[in-house]
């Protein structure tokens, strides 16, 4: 049940460093980690040894850090009903469990084990993700019917919360326009007593509790008529041979030194530790905490080590990937080149805990960074929220790897800074071959509904004195929009049929926040006159003169003329456009970037390639 992603979120949410002080405590994780555990615990007691209920419990509590899908916790994501949100998630859930059961019938008992907890994390989130503790006793029995046989009908009332993984920030858990909203501090979540709508009191039977204990003491016995359930397919006997006295598989004895690179040993066995005083968890953000030690390993190229008799707590460590869009531009360390962005952290202890972390990386990821300037920076929202150079770095360039020693939750950043960037008429100088490496703003990148439509883009300098069309090398498709800053490698070209000048790409051009670039203001006569204009970002107008029939492209005229006749300038349609909605005869403002068609650079005319941006009629009338 999940205050899920939550990292993420807040810092998509925060506006400035003091409000990200005020958020160290962070929300309460409950069904997402520790209350899944609570609902866990009773129907495993007396069940299976420590060992298993340990493993089953870490398989439910991962399933909040693997990739994410509404069926794993009864969330209603857009474009589904309630109703059809309720069947993909029960679904989910019934495979869950029957594949646990043939998985221990087949003697695969790691396997069996992991499943278990995930069918109970599914199970468990029904009832803190919908509106279960409203409904009245017949209502409760249809659900828990439903959740079986999807032959079943469902109540008319029933309510999931909505959630948007698409979203940024909190829209992820406030989808714009739903009225059933997940939430996270507010809400309808009952994933906790303080948050969402979990603190509202409701009373049964002369009974009165939070909405989270209804949804708890329900998520407690649906767990314990689960594990009943399983136990009755494949036989008492069959489960107390495989879980009644399961351990852990035996693990080497020898202490290794710290830092330890794990990501180069070969595929991680969720269930099988490699050290004795090693648990790992994968795939998931969190590792529990204790007096042994361990490495928290978050099957996304990074790691936590703890170093034994560190921990006199419990808790957990985790480490959550930070996606480099949901922190605003101006708080990355200055000047720098932003790889990989990690916050690790330790949860359930105030404890100043000394641990090492590792993060690894590929030459590609590097970009424009020599790999001996790479860099740790922190951002430490917890004490002074700024960013600091990370000292005592080691760097291991044969597997790919940065360790660094920290005694402190933080976000970190692996980056490096960016040397002095050649400008665009520079580039624009040199010979056809020549290699380019640089980072450049982009300002065209066509799209059709969400997906990129062109092998090429268009970029800019921050100063708009020139721009440059970039072309991806061969099968290669980028996920590039407006206003992301680019890394271009590849070498200088020219298009021998207009003469336009271009970057063919060796390498997939990589994406993160980059600045706008303005519009240039442009007549008929300076886009197909001034050569200045190529490959610039520009705002025409004129009077329609005409349309193509597929709607690919259109014509415009400001009255300009050229050898006595009227000159009209070809605007160009990739993607998504309200072309569809204009006539000849309207007066309109197109933006756009101005670039060369033809067959021979001699008599290649200049043409604006239009940009998803609808276009303005500001009058309508006749040819």
């Amino acid at each position: 049940m999940s205050s899920r992603r939550f990292v993420t979120g807040i810092l998509a949410a925060v506006a400035t460093a003091a409000a990200l002080l005020a958020l160290s405590a962070g929300p309460s994780r409950a069904f997402s980690g520790g209350n899944h555990a609570e609902a866990t615990k009773p129907a495993l007691a007396g069940r299976t040894s420590a060992d298993a209920a340990e493993a089953i419990t870490n398989a439910n509590k991962a399933v909040d850090s693997g990739p994410y899908s509404g069926a794993d916790h009864f969330d209603r994501n857009p474009g589904k009903t309630d109703a059809q949100a309720f069947q993909d998630a029960a679904a989910n859930f019934r495979k869950k469990r029957d594949d646990a059961i043939a998985e221990m019938k087949a003697c695969h008992t790691e396997n069996a084990l992991k499943l278990i907890g995930e069918a109970l994390h599914i199970l468990q989130d029904f009832y803190s993700h919908s509106n279960y503790v409203d409904m009245n006793a017949a209502e409760q029995a249809a659900c828990e019917a439903a959740l079986k046989d999807p032959a079943k009908p469902l109540p008319a009332g029933l309510k999931l919360t909505g959630y948007d993984n698409s979203g940024t920030g909190t829209g992820k858990y406030n989808p714009k326009g739903d009225t059933y909203e997940h939430g996270l501090y507010w809400g309808h979540h009952k994933d906790t007593a303080s948050t969402g709508d979990g603190n509202r009191n409701i009373t049964k039977g002369g009974v009165t509790k939070t909405a989270f204990e209804w949804a708890m003491e329900a998520a407690k016995k649906a767990s314990k008529d689960l594990i009943d359930e399983i136990i009755a397919a494949v036989g008492l006997e069959l489960w107390n041979f495989k879980f009644a006295t399961y351990m852990f598989p035996p693990k080497p004895s020898s202490f290794p030194s710290v830092p330890i690179p794990p990501f180069w040993i070969g595929p991680f066995d969720y269930m099988s530790p490699l050290y004795d005083f090693l648990k790992w968890y994968r795939p998931g953000a969190f590792g529990n905490l204790t007096p042994l030690g361990g490495i928290m390993d978050n099957s996304m190229g990074t790691a936590v080590f703890v170093p034994r008799n560190a921990v006199c707590l419990p808790g957990y460590v985790y480490a959550i990937d930070v996606m480099p869009g949901s922190i605003p531009c101006d708080w990355y360390p200055p000047g720098v080149w932003p790889i990989k962005i990690r916050e690790v952290g330790i949860g359930d202890t105030s404890l100043l805990l000394p641990v090492t972390v590792g993060i690894t990386y590929t030459v590609q990821e590097l970009g424009p960074i020599p790999e001996c300037l790479l860099r740790v920076y922190e951002f430490d929202l917890y004490r002074n929220a700024l960013w600091t150079q990370v000292p005592g770095v080691q760097l291991d360039p044969v597997h790919g790897a940065a360790y660094f020693p920290t005694d402190h939750p933080g976000i970190y950043c692996l980056g490096g800074e960016l040397p002095v960037q050649p400008t665009i008429p520079h580039l624009l100088s040199m010979p056809d071959g020549t290699p380019v490496n640089t980072l450049k703003n982009v300002t065209l990148a066509p799209r059709a509904a969400g997906v990129r439509v062109t092998s090429f883009f268009y970029v800019e300098d921050e100063n708009r004195v020139a721009g440059m069309r970039i072309e991806n090398a061969p099968g290669i498709v980028d996920d590039l929009n407006v206003n992301d800053l680019a890394q271009i490698n590849g070498a200088m070209a020219s298009n021998p049929d207009t003469g336009e000048r271009f970057v063919q790409l060796d390498s997939y051009p990589a994406g993160s926040p980059g600045v706008e670039i303005k519009t240039l203001g442009a007549n008929n006569r300076s886009v197909l006159t001034d050569p200045k204009l190529i490959a610039k970002l520009v705002t025409s107008w004129g009077k329609i003169r005409s349309i193509a029939d597929d709607k690919s492209s259109f014509t415009i005229t400001d009255g300009f003329a050229q050898m006595g006749a009227e000159a009209l300038t070809t605007v160009l349609v990739f993607g998504d456009s309200n072309v569809a909605a204009l006539f000849v005869g309207d007066f309109v403002s197109v933006v756009g970037v101005v670039s060369k068609t033809g067959t021979s650079p001699s008599t290649a005319q200049s043409v604006i390639i239009y940009r998803s941006v609808p276009i303005i009629v500001h009058s309508a009338g006749p040819p």
